[in-house]
């Protein structure tokens, strides 16, 4: 229950007409609130006593014919009114400053919050040129600004220093996401001390059918800063643009000499051409690894144990193969960094008219599923994890025409490659089984059809394709 004001009860013991309009509401919230009605008699009791205590003092007659004296209330005028007034005129400077300001109150009251305010802005404008003069000006981490689109650098107390405008960045967080990879990294590239900016994102006002590679200073100026157009020569495909649209980005640091190197992705705009460009530590290209089809991810890892990071990369193969259903494929493929030299392609990658590259270690296709054969749908390996102890699981998916559905496998290797298990995702399990209930696939037991996928993961050995991990024997064939 809400109480009465105080001051709305006090004027209801005194009948005042100010509340004479609200006098029943009021009787009716005292017949319920003990509080109020507390309050109605303590005020009650007060003013009962305070007329008792005036009616006690007696009455005095007061009469001026009675007075011992009577005051003059009529003064004698000691000044002339026709007497011009005398002109003050102030002669230190402290009276002339106060002798201005009571003349003249309004422009000095303006006059002073000016200063005051003017005063404000020196003192924060000061703060904030100290402030700015003791920021620690080193990049040391980035995060994408999903809202703004724009990555943002901040230095180890997680200050912000600058702002690169992105287009789109929460598509390339999603693809960072999905394919566990890296669109824009901090690294001291060039061994100054600072970390640069390294990026393949695209900016406003960027070609659209073209992306930049990109290494931005502490200072935020560029010292590489290129499109993507990269000439080639393909068989029987004349009409191929040179345009290539962005990707991953992996810095890597050989044990030979000890200078980092970048190693980034691009894929032909509407097309199977793929490259994986290795520049130096000025950004300077060193070599390009051809690939048919597009790679979605790129790795480092120590594979033998002999202290040197191979490179893994992952995708999909285009070429056509009949064995395959004339379908693309799922596949796996590990670099030899060192001889990623020169314009050289993949010994599955027929066409291009570059040489073969002997930077392959390892090219592993994955099976298509009878899933796969039934929809015609292509697959690919779109991310590499390690699970477990230092075993590689690869996530492997189909892509269903219908809606664009997502069909997921897990396979799981060890680092020389050989398979450990199959597994899938729910939904995979229950697409199948649909499939299976329309009599449009036949059905197996789970187990038997999860070994017939492991069974039948293949390796290239530099001339055919085979059942067991063998590595690539390089013949230097054009």
């Amino acid at each position: 229950m809400q109480h009465i004001d105080e001051h709305i009860l006090e004027l209801y013991v005194l009948n005042a007409e100010e509340i004479a309009a609200r006098r029943a509401e009021i009787e009716a919230h005292l017949g319920e609130c003990n509080g109020c009605r507390a309050l109605v008699d303590e005020i009650t009791r007060f003013y009962e006593d305070l007329g008792d205590e005036l009616r006690e003092i007696p009455e005095t007659e007061v009469s001026a014919d009675k007075a011992l004296a009577r005051r003059n209330l009529h003064l004698n005028r000691l000044f002339d009114r026709d007497t011009p007034a005398y002109r003050y005129r102030p002669s230190s400077p402290l009276a002339k400053i106060f002798y201005f300001v009571r003349r003249h109150p309004v422009p000095v009251t303006l006059g002073s919050f000016a200063l005051f305010a003017a005063l404000g802005w020196f003192l924060k404008d000061a703060t904030d040129s100290m402030s700015s003069l003791w920021k620690d000006k080193a990049p040391d981490h980035l995060i994408y600004d999903t809202m703004g689109n724009s990555i943002n650098v901040l230095n180890k107390e997680d200050e912000e220093l600058w702002k690169y405008s992105a287009e789109n960045i929460q598509h390339i967080k999603n693809l960072e996401d999905k394919h566990n990879n890296k669109y824009a990294v901090l690294e001291d590239i060039n061994g100054d001390g600072l970390k640069e900016l390294i990026t393949t994102v695209r900016k406003p006002g960027d070609k659209s059918l073209q992306a930049k590679f990109r290494i931005m200073d502490a200072d935020q100026k560029y010292f590489v800063d290129k499109y993507l157009h990269e000439p080639f020569e393909i068989e029987g495909s004349p009409h191929y643009t040179f345009d290539f649209d962005a990707g991953p980005i992996l810095v890597y640091k050989p044990p030979a000499n000890g200078k980092k190197e970048i190693f980034l992705g691009a894929h032909n705009v509407g097309h199977s051409p793929h490259f994986i460009g290795r520049y130096d530590n000025n950004g300077a290209e060193i070599g390009k690894y051809w690939h048919y089809g597009a790679l979605n991810g790129l790795w480092s890892l120590d594979l033998n144990g002999d202290g040197t990071e191979e490179i893994i990369t992952f995708g999909q193969n285009d070429q056509e193969d009949k064995s395959f259903g004339n379908l693309a494929y799922a596949i796996l493929t590990v670099l030899d960094a060192s001889k990623i030299v020169g314009n050289r392609k993949s010994m599955l990658a027929g066409g291009y008219k570059f040489p073969y590259s002997d930077a392959e270690i390892d090219y592993i296709r994955f099976p298509l599923t009878d899933i796969n054969l039934k929809s015609r749908s292509t697959s690919s390996v779109v991310r590499v994890d390690t699970v477990g102890f230092g075993n590689i699981r690869v996530s492997y998916e189909i892509i269903v025409e219908e809606g664009n559905t997502l069909l997921e496998l897990y396979f799981t290797l060890t680092k020389d490659f050989k398979m450990i298990d199959v597994k899938s995702s729910t939904y995979f399990d229950k697409y199948r089984s649909r499939l299976v209930s329309d009599k449009l696939l036949k059905a197996r037991k789970p187990d038997e059809y999860f070994s017939d996928l492991k069974n039948r993961v293949e390796y290239w050995d530099g001339k055919k394709w085979g059942r067991k991990p063998t590595g690539i024997i390089h013949c230097n064939s054009e």
